[in-house]
């Protein structure tokens, strides 16, 4: 079969949703299945952009030119470019592949593959709610210069759009499908859709490439780090969200002199962070790195990680942790302040410590996980490990897409 697997961005720019669509596409090749990749040429590792066709990983990969205008006002007009870009481009690669079926990773792409495919079976798999994802804190905006006043109302009417694209994908495919009971319930939060179109299937994650390794010293070492320090784990986007100050707050008080925060990644907030690490006088205890394609080695130097944010549909992170065998410290979802799909992954105590959403109650956990045995924490990172080996595979995942009934007609493997 001809598959056509679809997103905003991919190689080489490195993220949850791109690593999905390499897994998924990699699971149908060795399957014996044509894939293509259609992307926008957006580049987020370098300025320039990417070519419009190449083959990566044995893939084909095709990418329609994007627009970026600097104007903020013009910005507002990009998701109905991206449509019509995305549109064009696989209107001509049907023409050449003639895809058995479709799956969408972006509603701006997916829309524009809805309208260019329409007799052609869409699988839309759900990276989030863009309305919890993409919101600004009321916080960011305390003191409303015309600017912020200006970013806020283009926030709001980005939402509002995403809102409108994200529905009208969700009702448009044939299939969504969601990571977690948690995204299952957002779903049916934002818009109404026959619950049989809408199917929880787990992710994957590569267990070969995070693993424990046997160098963990050496690592350290290699990255100027104290091979005696407790180290905690955070990596993503720092967006606010995923409420990294409050992790740098509840350090303040955490006993260990041991203790070492590291945060790897970039976004909006870096620069707030860096400055809040400052304000605390937590130098020591702080060290950030920049964005990496190779986060398995950082996940490999530490103890263990933590998952702070308030909104997360699923947690891809929380699965390369686990993976590697790391403890996870993390919020309970309480569906005001926290609403993620961390307590359908880990269950407290025997694989990561859950506490209630404050500064006080994550130092506790981080005190707490500090004093556990050497040998508890080799049980939670083995339980760890053998659970995302057992239920999170990637493979699996595919095979249920390929079983699915689609129009009546069952999609199977060649």
């Amino acid at each position: 079969m001809n598959i056509l697997l679809t997103n905003l961005t991919y190689k080489p720019h490195f993220g949850g949703v791109e690593n999905s669509l390499f897994y998924i596409a990699q699971e149908y090749k060795e399957m014996g299945h044509n894939v293509v990749i259609m992307c926008s040429d957006v580049n987020f590792v370098k300025k320039e952009g990417l070519t419009h066709c190449e083959i990566l990983d044995s893939i084909k990969v095709f990418r329609y030119k994007r627009y970026n205008p600097k104007s903020k006002l013009l910005k507002l007009f990009l998701q109905i470019s991206d449509i019509v870009n995305s549109y064009f481009l696989a209107k001509k690669l049907h023409t050449q592949y003639k895809f058995d079926f479709s799956i969408a990773r972006n509603m701006k792409v997916g829309v524009g593959v809805y309208f260019a495919l329409k007799q052609v079976p869409i699988i839309h798999i759900l990276p989030a709610i863009s309305r919890h994802q993409d919101k600004i804190a009321v916080n960011d905006f305390s003191k409303f210069t015309l600017k912020k006043i200006i970013s806020l109302i283009s926030n709001k009417i980005t939402i509002f759009q995403n809102d409108f694209f994200q529905k009208f994908l969700i009702k448009s495919s044939n299939y969504n499908i969601v990571f977690s009971q948690n995204m299952y319930t957002q779903v049916n939060e934002l818009t109404k859709v026959d619950n049989s179109k809408i199917l929880k299937i787990y992710p994957g994650v590569d267990s070969n490439r995070f693993t424990q390794s046997n160098n963990k010293l050496q690592l350290r070492e290699e990255l100027n780090i104290d091979k005696n320090k407790k180290i905690f784990l955070i990596i993503g986007r720092l967006i606010e969200v995923k409420n990294i100050s409050i992790v740098i707050k509840s350090f303040i008080n955490v006993k260990s002199e041991e203790r070492l925060l590291i945060i790897v990644g970039d976004g909006p907030k870096l620069n707030d962070l860096k400055s809040l690490v400052l304000k605390y006088n937590l130098e020591q205890y702080m060290i950030f790195f920049d964005k990496t394609n190779k986060p398995e080695k950082f996940y490999q130097i530490s103890d263990a990680f933590i998952m702070s944010s308030s909104y997360e549909p699923f947690g891809q992170t929380i699965l390369e942790a686990m993976s590697t065998g790391l403890p996870i410290i993390a919020f309970k979802s309480d569906g005001i302040n926290v609403r993620t799909a961390t307590e359908e992954i880990v269950e407290n105590a025997v694989n990561g410590l859950l506490c209630e959403y404050s500064t006080d109650e994550l130092t506790k956990s981080i005190d707490n996980f500090i004093n556990l045995s050497e040998e508890k924490v080799k049980i939670i990172g083995w339980n760890n490990r053998e659970k995302v080996k057992r239920i999170y595979s990637w493979k699996i995942f595919v095979e249920k897409i390929l079983k699915l009934n689609i129009k009546n007609t069952t999609i199977k493997s060649e």
